[in-house]
């Protein structure tokens, strides 16, 4: 399992990426490269959140 600053990295990265995606796209949210792009920043987010409370 990544750590959690990979995986803030990860994050970071991909945020930054779908938001020039969404500028792009002229804010179109439910463009279909947009939406899979998000979901797969929702992943990365739900196992940050995982890798967290691991180390509490």
């Amino acid at each position: 399992m990544p750590n959690a600053d990979a995986l803030k990295w990860q994050i970071e990265e991909l945020r930054e990426k779908l938001h020039q995606l969404v500028l792009d796209k002229q804010g179109n949210f439910i463009d279909e490269e947009v939406a899979r792009m998000s979901a797969e920043l929702d992943e990365i987010i739900v196992a940050y959140e995982k890798v967290k409370q691991t180390k509490r």
